[in-house]
């Protein structure tokens, strides 16, 4: 994309109300405004860490159980709609009309 996009981007009204005026801010001032946001910002982060690490946990406490019970109960891993007795294989030729 050019440069020129961008820049007629940041001039437009819509760009400073979606940033609530800190685009319109100087550098120092957005430096200033930086500060509080940063233990905000790593706690997003962390937060999103301990999803991931709570899902692997649930994992690996929930598929050595599942896998003995279905050892214990015979079942298999395929579902009964794909069993293959009685398929028939089937040729298709294409052609361009």
């Amino acid at each position: 994309m050019p440069v020129s996009f961008f820049s007629s981007v940041q001039e437009s009204p819509h760009f400073h109300r979606f940033t609530f005026g800190v685009s319109q801010m100087p550098m120092w001032a957005r430096g200033i405004m930086l500060i509080p946001l940063v233990p905000g910002i790593i706690l997003v982060g962390l937060s999103l860490l301990l999803v991931l690490v709570s899902i692997l946990a649930l994992l690996l406490l929930t598929v050595p159980v599942y896998l003995l019970l279905k050892w214990i109960t015979g079942v298999k891993a395929a579902p009964a709609g794909f069993s293959s007795r009685g398929a028939k294989r089937v040729q298709a030729r294409v052609s361009d009309a």
